[in-house]
């Protein structure tokens, strides 16, 4: 029987691929050099990039915990 392949995505920030069931979704900026501008996008993050708050407005949702 042939074996289930794991899902992955690649982290917007770091550009590394982790498992899905590991990654955030956040909320970014479109465009972020100006200020009146308030459209948005969800992205996947790692856990080690949250840590550079200044890239994203929130986190929308969290990882699967199992």
């Amino acid at each position: 029987m042939k074996k289930r392949s794991t899902s992955t995505k690649v982290c917007s920030n770091c550009l590394e691929e982790f498992s899905a069931n590991e990654m955030y979704t956040v909320a970014r900026k479109k465009h972020r050099g100006v200020d009146h501008d308030h459209d948005e996008y969800y992205s996947p993050y790692c856990e080690t990039c949250l840590d550079d708050t200044e890239s994203y407005l929130r986190v929308i949702e969290k990882p699967i915990q199992k």
